[in-house]
């Protein structure tokens, strides 16, 4: 997926202000591979928000499922460095719902679930977070 199809993702997705602004400037430095590794400080200094407001995007960009975060440390002295960050947009499916229908006298009555027969709907994909919440994107 490229950069562009991965904003208009971002623009469609229910996130806050300041989540979709971090996730825009991590979807700006990502790689093919849609890695990338800024540091907190950094990404606060470029995009002129706190470093506690970084830190709370990105809580919400991870349980939301649209981020996976990795903690890096040096192998020198053990301290930590920047965090490794991998996007996630999963494609989107279609598929149609099936209907259920129930015999009644001589003619078939639509299950009151579903009003449209063969209604196109977009079949979300559920992504199970790191604090084991499912969360439908």
């Amino acid at each position: 997926m490229n950069q562009f199809e991965m904003k208009q993702r971002a623009y469609q997705s229910n996130l806050k202000s300041r989540a979709l602004q971090v996730l825009l400037y991590l979807i700006d430095r990502a790689n093919k591979e849609q890695i990338c590794f800024p540091a907190v400080p950094t990404i606060g200094r470029e995009l002129h928000i706190s470093i506690s407001t970084v830190k709370r995007a990105m809580r919400e960009l991870v349980e939301a499922g649209y981020v996976t975060k990795e903690s890096r440390f040096r192998e020198s002295n053990g301290g930590q460095t920047s965090n490794l960050y991998t996007l996630y947009f999963p494609k989107k499916k279609i598929c149609w719902r099936t209907m259920q229908y129930r015999r009644s006298q001589s003619s078939f009555k639509r299950n009151n679930q579903d009003r449209q027969i063969g209604r196109l709907l977009s079949c979300q994909q559920p992504v199970l977070s790191l604090k084991g919440r499912m969360v439908i994107i």
